[in-house]
């Protein structure tokens, strides 16, 4: 009998599983949500586990393990407040300003980001805005409570809170020092037993085996274990609803506009863009027929995707996507080629901070399915990229987690061997310079139209 391992992600829109055996995917699937109810994880999990055959969730399932997006919060078990929120946008400077860099390397082990999605900014303005809130969970912690009903998480999921020395414990201080009076769980390794499932979770899903739930770990970390990343060096391009692009680094970085922090191999130093994925579905509704040297023979508008906000490098929740340059001759397929190209720019603006330039990245999400995106990224970046071959990286993360607590294995070692990746995809010499000068109207123009920012809409001109 041949053990097989589950891995789950938490996606934006839909929950993805893969079934390992013999460190073969033997089954993928997706559960689109229903609605934004907090039970939704647990509802789509409960499908997915319906999916298996029954022989696959039998005795030979020995291990699960989950991953998710961080930034989301739950509140007593009730009230959701996403990553997207801007709540934390007014306590971040100030926290910022009272704590210097070297505070928060000491206490957390790496430095704090400008984002109001991380525990101390937006916990500051939940106290405030629910102040008889008591009990803060994030979604994979909630689902593991209602999996396994034990409350626990790991540090990497609580980048920002947890300290990310091996610890398993919180930076307390912050909390006395700033009047947090909040509960979360308890902090065990990613690999760590969380518990086992339920009778009445085994019941409703059919499950006939017994298998080990794993902590888990954060979407990202385990998105790049499914991709291969274990090697000091390695550039990454994490795709999805928001996307990261960085590499494996021997050393924290401390550079506020970056995100630097320990990772299974190392650190990670990176940055990501909040709206890539939407705004690649809007490309593709404007048209899908259009070829990169025609378009650029149209000299076609240039495209900020900014549709919800932006992250790294410029943090600003509050700026909104745009087209400049239409002219009389634009057609939709120069649209849709802008709003790629703004994409690839996206990461081009990440990497003018990086102290050091991989001379390849590694591609995943669902986006890599169109080479023409990744020949704008790849020039863009003047670097060669390797689309990964499994689209599911962070479900595929999760699996190998699952796989290696159980067996014992190195996770490292299962990881490389695991991340294959396709053809490689050069820089194109022939569109780099006219990339490079239209770049350089692409960063003046966040600048130009900042002036009209607001909250919800655009200022009156």
């Amino acid at each position: 009998m041949n053990n097989r391992y589950l891995g789950l992600d938490l996606g934006t829109s839909a929950l993805k599983a893969v079934l390992l055996e013999n460190q073969q995917i033997i089954r993928s699937i997706l559960v689109p949500y229903e609605g934004r109810k907090v039970s939704r994880f647990y509802d789509a999990v409960l499908q997915a586990f319906r999916a298996l055959k029954p022989e696959e969730k039998a005795d030979s399932l020995k291990g699960i393990a989950i991953s998710s997006q961080v930034g989301t919060y739950i509140l007593d078990g009730e009230k959701e407040i996403s990553w997207s929120s801007a709540l934390g946008e007014e306590e971040l400077p100030g926290l910022l300003d009272r704590y210097p860099e070297d505070v928060f390397v000491k206490r957390l082990g790496m430095n704090h980001p400008l984002l109001v999605s991380y525990p101390l900014p937006r916990f500051l303005a939940i106290r405030k805005a629910y102040p008889n809130v008591r009990q803060i969970r994030m979604e994979k912690d909630d689902l593991l409570y209602r999996l396994t009903g034990q409350d626990v998480s790991d540090p990497f999921t609580w980048r920002g809170l947890a300290k990310q020395d091996g610890s398993l414990s919180y930076a307390d201080s912050f909390l006395t020092e700033l009047n947090l009076p909040f509960s979360f769980p308890k902090l065990r390794h990613p690999g760590d037993k969380a518990g086992t499932l339920l009778p009445i979770v085994k019941e409703a899903a059919g499950i006939t085996g017994d298998p080990t739930v794993y902590v888990g770990a954060n979407d990202f970390y385990l998105g790049l274990l499914g991709q291969g990343i274990v090697k000091e060096g390695m550039g990454f391009d994490l795709g999805g609803t928001s996307e990261h692009l960085g590499y494996v680094s021997s050393s924290l970085v401390k550079d506020r506009k970056l995100i630097s922090s320990p990772y299974f191999a190392g650190n990670v130093t990176y940055g990501g863009t909040a709206s890539s994925g939407v705004s690649l579905d809007f490309g593709r509704s404007l048209a899908t027929s259009w070829d990169i040297k025609t378009c650029l023979s149209h000299n076609p508008p240039l495209f900020l995707p900014y549709l919800q906000g932006e992250r790294a490098p410029i943090y600003d929740p509050d700026i909104r996507g745009a087209f400049y340059g239409i002219h009389a001759g634009t057609n939709k397929e120069d649209l849709a080629y802008a709003v790629y190209e703004g994409v690839a720019f996206s990461l081009k603006n990440i990497a003018k901070y990086f102290p050091y330039h991989p001379n390849s990245y590694r591609l995943s999400g669902g986006a890599i399915a169109d080479p023409r995106l990744s020949v704008l990224k790849a020039t863009a970046l003047g670097a060669t990229c390797y689309p990964v071959k499994e689209k599911d990286a962070s479900a595929l993360g999760a699996a190998l987690l699952a796989e290696a607590s159980d067996t014992k294995q190195d996770l490292l070692t299962l990881s490389g061997a695991m991340g294959q990746v396709g053809e490689a995809i050069d820089p194109d010499p022939t569109i780099r310079p006219q990339l490079d000068e239209r770049f350089i109207c692409y960063k003046r123009l966040y600048q130009a139209l900042k002036p009209m920012e607001m909250k919800g809409g655009m200022k009156s001109l």
